[in-house]
C-alpha cells in the first residue's frame, strides 16, 4: 500500500534527525526559513524524497528551487557553505541544479 504524504512527511523527518545526529547540527530558523541542520561550517536541508530521484521535475518544483536558492545564500551570507543531503543518489538533473547553484551534495544514509 501507497504511504500516505504524512507518512513521507514523518520519514523525511526521521532523516533529518539522522542528519543532525551525524552533523552534530542543529535546526534552526534563520530569515523565516528553516534549515535542517546549521553546523560551525555549513547550512544543511535533508532530502528523503523518491521524487528526487524518479520526478526530478516535480521535485525541482518552485518552492523547493527556492529553498536551494536561499539556503545558498545565507550560507555564503555567514561565511558557510550550502549541502543537501540525500538518502539516496539524486537524479542528475538535481545534481547539476544544486552544483550550478553553488550548493554541495552529500549522498548518505544511515543504515
Amino acid at each position: 500500500m501507497p504511504k500516505s504524504g504524512k507518512e513521507h512527511g514523518e520519514v523525511g523527518k526521521q532523516y533529518e534527525v539522522d542528519v543532525r545526529e551525524k552533523t552534530g547540527g542543529q535546526s534552526e530558523i534563520i530569515d523565516d526559513k528553516e534549515i535542517d541542520s546549521v553546523t560551525d561550517e555549513a547550512l544543511i536541508q535533508a532530502k528523503d524524497s523518491n521524487s528526487a530521484i524518479y520526478k526530478p521535475q516535480n521535485f525541482l518544483n518552485k518552492k523547493t528551487r527556492n529553498q536551494i536558492k536561499n539556503t545558498i545564500k545565507m550560507a555564503a551570507e555567514r561565511n558557510k557553505h550550502a549541502e543537501f543531503w540525500f538518502k539516496k543518489e539524486p537524479h542528475p538533473d538535481i545534481l547539476q541544479y544544486i552544483e550550478e547553484k553553488g550548493g554541495k551534495v552529500i549522498v548518505w544514509s544511515k543504515e
